[in-house]
């Protein structure tokens, strides 16, 4: 079997200083045709001991007592079980004092601490908010955490690009969804809707004032426009203060006809 000149090799190596030597240069071999070249020299040093002992095995038979004679068997019984025992011991899955046929290592992943993993977000909390890693992070600073090739460069540049391009492209429609949604809102709300009514009234008394309109064509002309939303207008000091830079005594001549409420009268 394959892994038979291996076991007793390496059982060979603990007393023999020729199998011990083939057994380094096995485990040292680091091409294939060093592999190949030392698993041959250790078949063959095996085969030459297997022979030599099956010949003085044979011999000895002929010279020796016969296997049916007790005395005999009894002398060869505690070497079998030493064999064996050393095969059996050499054997076992999994002893790592055996080297494997094709002596192939498989590498132990090597588990990375979290506060070490360059995959993680960036440091800076604005960065990690896009998306950036703590390597490229780091590359923005030109600190590399590994050898980059040209290519790779390029790539790290590309990907930190498009995530600040994604991030500012969802912030802004963010915020411009937010402000569609609180003007929408406000062109809802009943009090901003008589706002804007009534500074369109006041525009339009403005107007008829610098055109020399008296009261009561404001009145028949301007929509919407009464004795009683006027005096509202004029209740509002800066409505009040627009209409007396147009006409100085507008006010004083709506006092006088229509009359003022007593707080316009204070101010």
């Amino acid at each position: 079997m394959a892994t038979n000149w291996l076991m007793t090799l390496t059982s060979l190596a603990k007393t023999d200083k020729n199998a011990l030597e083939l057994l380094r240069q096995l485990k040292s071999a680091q091409t294939d045709e060093e592999k190949e070249r030392a698993k041959q020299n250790g078949k063959e040093y095996i085969q030459k001991i297997t022979e030599t002992e099956t010949s003085t095995t044979e011999t000895n038979a002929d010279t020796s007592t016969t296997p049916a004679d007790p005395e005999a068997t009894a002398e060869k019984e505690p070497e079998t079980e030493t064999e064996t025992g050393v095969a059996d011991d050499q054997g076992v899955v999994g002893n790592p004092d055996v080297p494997t046929d094709d002596m192939d290592e498989k590498p132990v992943p090597k588990t990375v601490e979290k506060k070490y993993d360059m995959s993680e977000p960036a440091f800076n909390p604005r960065l990690a908010k896009m998306g950036i890693t703590r390597e490229e992070e780091l590359f923005k600073l030109g600190v590399y955490v590994r050898k980059l090739t040209r290519e790779e460069k390029i790539l790290i540049r590309r990907s930190i690009y498009q995530k600040k391009k994604q991030y500012m492209s969802a912030t802004q429609d963010a915020f411009k969804k937010k402000q569609a949604e609180a003007r929408a809102a406000k062109l809802a709300d009943p009090e901003y809707q008589k706002y804007i009514h009534q500074q369109q009234l006041v525009l339009k008394v403005e107007e008829a004032l610098k055109n020399h309109c008296n009261m009561e064509w404001m009145f028949k002309n301007i929509p919407g426009l009464t004795v009683e939303v006027l005096r509202e207008l004029i209740q509002v000091p800066a409505n009040a203060n627009r209409f007396r830079a147009q006409k100085d005594v507008f006010i004083q001549n709506f006092d006088k006809k229509y009359g003022l409420t007593p707080k316009q009268e204070e101010v």
